[in-house]
């Protein structure tokens, strides 16, 4: 039985095409969320301390969260992936900087979202 190489060939091009790297060590409960989301769940002069370590757990920043004012939640995921010899870049790089005021109430939020 003589076996044609085409198949071959074209099953090691199909692989070797499909390839992905996928790093996620540093992604955090808000690559959950989008913008609108975010924006949805956390209302300026309404949402407490409490409501949002709920929804996105502690803080990226600072370390001693209690005490201060000003916090910040990080998260990045790299995501590249080769599909048919065609590079594809969905990197995602998210920063929420959230401000409450003395009574533990959000008092203002910054949200950026950084995709390539």
């Amino acid at each position: 039985m003589k076996m044609s190489k085409c198949p071959v060939i074209f099953m090691f091009f199909l692989l070797v095409g499909c390839a992905s790297n996928v790093d996620r060590t540093k992604v955090t409960a808000l690559d959950q969320y989008t913008e609108k989301t975010i924006k949805e769940s956390l209302i300026v002069g309404s949402t407490t301390k409490k409501d949002v370590i709920k929804l996105l757990g502690r803080p990226n920043s600072p370390e001693d969260y209690n005490g201060l004012n000003v916090w910040f939640y990080n998260s990045k995921k790299t995501d590249r992936r080769v599909i048919f010899l065609i590079p594809v870049i969905n990197d995602r790089n998210q920063v929420l900087e959230l401000t409450f005021n003395d009574a533990k109430i959000l008092k203002d939020m910054k949200y950026q979202e950084l995709k390539q």
